[in-house]
């Protein structure tokens, strides 16, 4: 299979990963958890995120986790470290 080779280039600052919001959601002081609305706009926005990757771009991720989730200042998910990740071929079916 076909390894995706190349850089993504995209503007914003980033401010933290979802592996170390977690984190500071399981911490002692705060032990509700993270924000229900917060964690349900996270992962609407990787699943739309990988329904472009799939459709758009025939890229598969292959190492979606927390860790490679990255939040921007403004608190929206980016996917991120795309180095596990294949191209589709042109045969091969989704």
């Amino acid at each position: 299979m076909p390894l995706l080779r190349g850089i993504f280039i995209f503007d914003f600052a980033v401010s933290r990963d979802l592996h170390a919001e977690f984190a500071r959601g399981r911490g002692s002081e705060n032990m509700m958890g993270l924000p229900d609305a917060d964690v349900s706009k996270w992962m609407w926005q990787v699943l739309e995120a990988s329904i472009y990757l799939h459709n758009g771009l025939d890229v598969v991720h292959r190492d979606l986790k927390p860790a490679n989730i990255l939040l921007d200042a403004q608190g929206n998910a980016r996917v991120a470290d795309f180095g596990s990740s294949f191209v589709l071929s042109q045969g091969l079916e989704k």
